[in-house]
């Protein structure tokens, strides 16, 4: 056995995982209770890579002598061998013997070029989808169910035979775990497990102790590995203090780029606000956007701090995201942003209108925004219309009752979800000024008015 003395550790710290999350508090723990399945015999082996003519990477056929056919494993656990090989394509016969075109950091136009046909036509026949689907994810041997349509997998061949590959079925691109093969994947999925520092993505970001990922970060040459030692600090439980030096000399340096920096000052925020704050504010100068989303994820209970800097800010927001990043904040604070949002409601970008009227809506005292609110209901945008509509039922004017009849004018029947939505809604506010549709479409104003 090449990797006993691995299979040895592996078999123990199946044991000491099972201790540390006895409460089977991680993420579908209670599908597998970190108990594996009995071993299978190199006959059966043999015949699985008769049937579908591959031969298994070793790494992975000793797993399955000496430790387990399956069980534990992350997200959902391990398949047995032969459970899961029709996930990613039908034609299994030849999908797992073709060769595995995936690689590690694979440009997203060569995804794009690769699944061009598999994902391009809604009217593809399944004959040429499974065809497509064998090209796409051949080599790959499921694993795994990680849930929704991701799927863990291992590559039979090639270049990059041995190693674990998540794959979403949906078409995102395929993302390789770091590890060189599947044993160093499992036994790293143990050491988180054992550590208490499994996330919710394992496998999708770079493992090891931080003193290795912060020797690696400093020594590696490449951009990108770079950005992969920081992206797994971030999702450590916990750094050392001596760590948090590290970080904040980095941060500190003008030699480091801003897209390290981003990543470092969420490591920092994360780990200690207060130490984190000075670089944020001085973070913020040039991108109070970036700021709002670091505090609100890795420091919540702060967003406090930059309510009053937001509602302030005199940036010109034109992106969905700006916006939103910096309402999460005020909304975290508890801020009264309504005089903020009002800005927002006639705004070009109809993203933000939407969610300004929307939000303004879940304000309390709608009727004190009615002017704003009114103005949505002849926004050239049905959804602007229906969200105001929806937050002018909480007011009672039968001033509103002709914008009412527009509507019911504009939106006519059997037109469409959006126009039956929209008199439905309309149906339901009427209800309370003791009216129907066709009455409300006899009115005329001015004999109303009179006789009220």
């Amino acid at each position: 056995m090449m990797h006993q003395a691995q299979l040895k550790r592996i078999r123990r710290k199946l044991k000491l995982a099972a201790i540390a999350d006895k409460k089977q508090k991680f993420f579908a723990a209670d599908s597998h209770g970190y108990g594996v399945n009995p071993t299978i015999s190199i006959k059966k082996i043999k015949r699985f890579e008769e049937e579908y003519g591959v031969e298994l990477p070793l790494c992975y056929a000793e797993f399955l002598l000496k430790v387990g056919n399956g069980g534990a494993g992350p997200f959902y656990g391990l398949y047995a061998l032969e459970e899961g090989v029709g996930d990613l394509c039908a034609l299994t016969e030849t999908a797992l013997s073709r060769p595995c075109l995936l690689a590690p950091k694979m440009s997203d136009e060569d995804w794009q070029t690769l699944t061009a046909d598999l994902y391009a036509d809604d009217d593809v026949s399944d004959e040429d989808y499974d065809i497509e689907c064998a090209k796409v994810f051949g080599g790959l041997l499921p694993i795994g169910m990680q849930g929704c349509s991701y799927i863990t997998a291992l590559v039979l061949n090639g270049e990059y035979c041995g190693r674990v590959v998540n794959v979403d079925v949906d078409g995102n691109k395929p993302v390789f775990a770091f590890e060189a093969n599947f044993l160093d994947w499992y036994e790293r999925w143990l050491d988180e497990v054992i550590a208490g520092e499994v996330n919710g993505w394992f496998g999708y970001r770079m493992g090891g102790a931080e003193e290795h990922l912060l020797d690696k970060y400093a020594y590696a040459h490449e951009d990108e590995v770079k950005l992969d030692c920081l992206e797994g600090l971030l999702y450590k439980k916990a750094l050392k203090p001596q760590s948090m030096v590290q970080v904040e000399n980095w941060l500190a340096q003008e030699a480091v780029s801003a897209q390290h920096k981003e990543v470092l000052l969420q490591i920092l925020c994360k780990a200690n606000y207060e130490q984190a704050k000075p670089y944020l504010l001085q973070w913020a100068e040039q991108d109070l956007t970036q700021v709002c989303h670091i505090v609100y994820v890795y420091a919540r209970e702060h967003c406090v701090d930059w309510a009053d800097w937001v509602l302030q800010s005199q940036d010109v927001i034109q992106e969905t995201d700006d916006f939103h990043a910096r309402l999460y904040v005020l909304q975290a604070a508890k801020a009264d942003y309504s005089d903020w949002l009002v800005a927002f409601a006639t705004h070009e970008n109809v993203e933000i209108r939407r969610d300004a009227v929307f939000y303004l809506g879940m304000l309390h005292h709608v009727a004190d925004y009615q002017a704003v609110l009114v103005q949505g209901l002849q926004d050239e945008d049905e959804i602007v219309v229906l969200y105001s509509l929806s937050s002018l039922g909480k007011v009672k004017d039968k001033d509103l009752l002709p914008l009412y009849q527009q509507l019911l004018v504009r939106f006519p029947k059997g037109e469409g979800e959006m126009n039956q939505h929209i008199r439905n809604i309309l149906k339901r506010i009427l209800v309370g000024y003791k009216l129907s549709v066709k009455k409300l479409m006899k009115m005329e104003w001015e004999a109303a008015a009179a006789s009220e």
